[in-house]
């Protein structure tokens, strides 16, 4: 027993593990500490009052009493026969417990704190603490003689025999050692580094205290380890075994004024009790077996919270789970757990734990993923289709929902609704999904238009802030983008050389690529000086294929910044087809792209490095975002400001100029055109026919040519 604890009563850990049930058998201001078993009596010192106790732990209420008093700081006992040897300070004594009035005799004195007593056949071992050894007597020896079997140690204490192996704690409790006494000359070895307060064992599991804490060694094991039985709330100075009865007692200090004998509730409580996979009428739950006795079987209650145990149903499970079924959706249940450890007994209930089945409700939402052009947050109004196109719903509840009706809308940037569409009701069963396509909205000018999606339900929604979702889509002159410009993270390789990022773009029409957009995440500008280009693929059987362009190098110098490559050699004509475009990491160097969450559509981003040896997506490695990636798209200059022709002198624009709109006379059918700006860039197309107008507020003030199918091009200025 570790004897050195008003120190240790100041620093004592909180950690909590397995709390243990235990059960106070007295407690008082006895300072108790050392025990030992006879029969059913628990022998006890009281070191401080010097004095031993006895307690009979049969009884239904047991108390400690008095067996002899007198003595000096003693620290254990030991019995052999009906003599009782008590380590008394520099000294062993004994006493006969048969007798009325036990007299303390001497029987080995001149010793150096005496801590540790044990007794194996007809011998006494005994540790002396500050002595740093550990000897034996010959208890039938007609002289006592001390035999020394080990010295040089570091404070040896808490001794304990299994077989011929004596174990001991040494380096001042830090280390658990034994040596072989059946040897005449026994060889020290270490068991296990761990500090131990008492040792006690039943066959080959070797127990012990540490602080608040019991822990068990199986010394079997190959390298014995410690691993943690129960934890109390008190110091536990001593532990000891009781074979009789199958228990652990412990003297446990509060204070060294307020200590108590206890043990451990033969059957424990099941421990870390959880509850999961609980859906509308199931829920599985599980636990932990602990303590010394084996636990054969465990039996579940449960009913509805608040229900008095003995009136829920009661279930018998030989496995340390069950799957609770039958039950009613919507509702809390609570539920206790005991242990059956057969000749032990029952534990007591661990409980009441509780839980709530999955209610019945309606829950409808749009999905984020888009469908057709919605995919992009800016068009150039050369490469428009139709948007607007639709969106998948699913069903997130736990009831069918009926008369499910999706409505789109499209408003331009006056607020002016330009298209709605509502699609045919329909059931979405619980957990399926529906995808409702709408024919769309194909823009003509330049603008920014908001697409909103609306649903409706013929039941109540449980939550309605998934029923309507919008975005924004801007028809751009030149600019093609999948983000909405807001950086929610980034993306990049580390230690990777050759390592690429990118994503996809659709081509519709025929147009020339100038430059590529991005913007690098250098947050304490460890890539200053660093270079990196983008590379344009074409694509075949939906994978990159081969080269087709590559961009100028960048020089990266600042944090955080946007760079806009230039198109090496000039611009590149993108014939339609959808390209990838990447930006190139060289070295080791962790190019980083911005990125976002709002807006993604799975397939259409890429990575690779040499390692994988192909191409993967951003969502293969659960990284669901875009890049800031922009392509700069430009038709090639059809039109000067001086170069222009009319091909019908009867065709005519006006008023000229202009501010918010345009009339054409001398038109004998309905005729396409398509507006460009000064340097030859497309603003806008559509049809009109003789006498229609077409809008030009959005238009930036400056001089614009209107050009025919015929080749018929007419100039005019925006004011």
């Amino acid at each position: 027993m570790k004897k050195i604890y008003l120190f240790l009563l100041l620093i004592m850990s909180n950690i909590c593990c397995l709390i243990a049930q235990t059960e106070v058998l007295v407690s008082g201001e006895h300072s108790l500490d050392g025990m030992e078993m006879y029969g059913n009596d628990l022998y006890v010192t009281s070191r401080i009052e010097g004095k031993i106790y006895k307690m009979d732990t049969t009884s239904a209420n047991p108390s400690l009493v008095e067996v002899v008093s007198g003595l000096i700081n003693s620290y254990d006992i030991a019995f052999y026969g009906n003599e009782l040897y008590v380590a008394n300070n520099d000294r062993i004594v004994k006493i006969n417990i048969n007798d009325t009035n036990p007299t303390i005799t001497n029987v080995i004195a001149g010793l150096n704190s005496v801590l540790s007593l044990e007794v194996k056949d007809d011998y006494l071992y005994f540790s002396e603490y500050h002595g740093n050894k550990i000897s034996k007597v010959n208890l039938v020896a007609s002289t006592l003689s001390v035999i020394e079997l080990a010295s040089g140690l570091d404070l040896p204490d808490n001794l304990e025999i299994i077989g011929d192996n004596l174990f001991f704690t040494d380096n001042n409790g830090a280390l658990i050692k034994k040596m072989n006494i059946a040897e005449d000359t026994p060889t020290v070895t270490d068991v296990a580094s761990f500090n131990t307060f008492s040792l006690t064992s039943n066959d080959n599991i070797l127990y012990t205290a540490q602080d608040s804490e019991i822990y068990e060694i199986d010394l079997n094991d190959a390298v014995p380890t410690p691993s943690l039985v129960v934890s109390i709330d008190d110091i536990i100075v001593g532990v000891i075994y009781n074979t009789t009865d199958e228990n652990l007692y412990m003297t446990n200090w509060e204070t060294i004024s307020n200590t108590s004998i206890s043990r451990l509730v033969p059957c424990f409580e099941p421990l870390n009790i959880s509850v999961s996979d609980i859906t509308l009428t199931t829920a599985n739950i599980t636990w932990l077996e602990s303590g010394l006795s084996e636990q054969t079987s465990w039996e579940v209650e449960y009913g509805p919270t608040g229900f008095t145990q003995g009136d829920g149903v009661t279930i018998t499970t030989a496995t340390n789970a069950l799957n609770l079924s039958n039950l009613t959706e919507g509702t809390d249940y609570d539920f206790y757990v005991r242990a059956n450890c057969d000749a032990q007994g029952y534990s007591t209930w661990a409980g009441p734990i509780s839980f709530t089945t999955i209610p019945l409700y309606n829950d409808l939402e749009i999905m984020k993923t888009p469908i057709g052009h919605d995919q992009y947050t800016k068009i150039p109004l050369a490469q428009v289709a139709s948007i607007a196109n639709g969106r998948t719903i699913r069903n997130i509840g736990t009831l069918s929902c009926t008369n499910v009706i999706l409505t789109v809308s499209v408003s331009d940037s006056s607020l002016s609704e330009v298209y709605t569409e509502t699609s045919s009701p329909q059931t979405i069963d619980a957990g399926s999904s529906s995808t409702i396509t709408f024919s769309g909205f194909t823009p003509t000018i330049l603008d920014n238009y908001t697409v909103t999606y609306t649903l409706s339900l013929e039941e109540a929604d449980v939550n309605t802030s998934n029923n309507t979702m919008s975005s924004v889509i801007e028809i751009s002159a030149h600019e093609y983008a999948r983000d909405n410009n807001i950086v929610m993270g980034n993306l990049g390789f580390s230690n990777v050389s050759n390592g690429r990022l990118g994503q996809q773009f659709d081509i519709l029409e025929v147009q020339d690529l100038s430059s590529v957009t991005f913007q690098i995440v250098n947050p304490v500008n460890l890539l200053d000086g660093s270079t990196t280009f983008v590379t344009i693929w074409d694509m075949v059987a939906n994978m990159p294929n081969a080269i087709v362009a590559q961009t100028e190098l960048v020089t990266i110098n600042g944090i955080n910044q946007s760079y806009t490559a230039d198109v090496l050699g000039g611009p590149f004509s993108l014939q339609p087809g959808t390209y990838i475009f990447t930006v190139e990491q060289q070295g080791t160097e962790n190019i980083s792209l911005a990125t976002t969450e709002d807006v993604f559509k799975t397939n259409t981003t890429w990575l690779t490095w040499p390692a994988i040896e192909g191409w993967r997506h951003n969502e293969d490695y659960n990284f669901y975002m875009s890049y800031i990636l922009r392509p700069n798209l430009q038709d090639p200059p059809a039109l000067g400001t001086q170069d222009y022709t009319t091909n019908r002198s009867t065709v005519s624009i006006f008023p000229n100029p202009t501010k918010n709109r345009i009339n054409l006379s001398g038109l004998s059918k309905t005729e396409h055109y398509t507006i460009y700006s000064a340097l030859g860039l497309k603003v806008s197309n559509g049809k009109i026919i003789n006498g229609g107008s077409i809008a030009v507020h959005h238009l930036s003030n400056g001089v614009y040519f209107l050009k025919l199918d015929d080749g018929t091009t007419l100039k005019f200025v925006k004011e």
